[in-house]
């Protein structure tokens, strides 16, 4: 009998061939209060000033967040999970997976960004994401 390799039961991760993983990871410092930088990440009209634009959202886990790709097709991410106020999760073709948290900085709150994508064209996946990452920080500082 073969041995299955299943998400989750893996011994370890297999990146496919012509794959590698990109990892981004940024801080923003802001003088927002924790639960208005947070609607940042937990509000469609605030996400789609900076992400996507979102036309649905469920913040829950296992929800679906329908939104509008960089090139205008629908597309659908999954909440993973959500602690409201502290953190959220998201999962989709085009982000990967993305993480958020609030968190308390030395004189006020910061937002910590990670997104994590298997992709075969990190130079372009990064000219993707690092903007919108910028277009937030404008927003929040």
């Amino acid at each position: 009998m073969s041995k299955g390799n299943f998400v989750g039961f893996q011994q370890k991760i297999e990146i496919p061939e012509g794959f590698e993983l990109l990892e981004i990871n940024d801080e923003i410092e802001s003088s927002l209060g924790k639960d208005e930088l947070f609607s940042w990440l937990s509000k469609s009209e605030s996400i789609s000033q900076w992400f996507y634009i979102v036309s649905k959202l469920d913040l829950r886990s296992g929800g679906k967040i329908d939104f509008i790709n960089a090139n205008g097709a629908t597309s659908q991410a999954v909440c993973t999970s959500i602690s409201f106020g502290k953190e959220i999760s998201m999962l989709a073709d085009e982000f990967g997976n993305f993480k958020a948290r609030v968190t308390k900085s030395k004189s006020n709150f910061k937002i910590e960004l990670n997104f994590k994508i298997l992709t075969d064209d990190s130079d372009a996946k990064s000219k993707e994401i690092l903007p919108l990452i910028s277009k937030l920080k404008l927003l929040v500082s």
